[in-house]
């Protein structure tokens, strides 16, 4: 089965899948997300705390590789 397919699944069900900046994930690109840090899935009610913690997680990484 396809990500499509869950994704259907997921965003039927009530879910929400993202990039990690909250935006919606683009695949006119091809089938491959180069370009994004990460994908959240996640219901409704947690979203707004994950979009904050994600690009914080995504700093103290990048700084702790430095």
């Amino acid at each position: 089965m396809t990500f499509f397919f869950w994704l259907k699944i997921l965003t039927e069900a009530g879910g929400v899948v993202t990039d990690a900046a909250g935006n919606a994930l683009d695949f006119s690109k091809g089938r491959y997300l180069d370009l994004y840090k990460g994908i959240i899935v996640t219901n409704q009610r947690l979203m707004p705390s994950l979009l904050k913690a994600v690009p914080e997680a995504l700093q103290q990484t990048s700084s702790s590789t430095l």
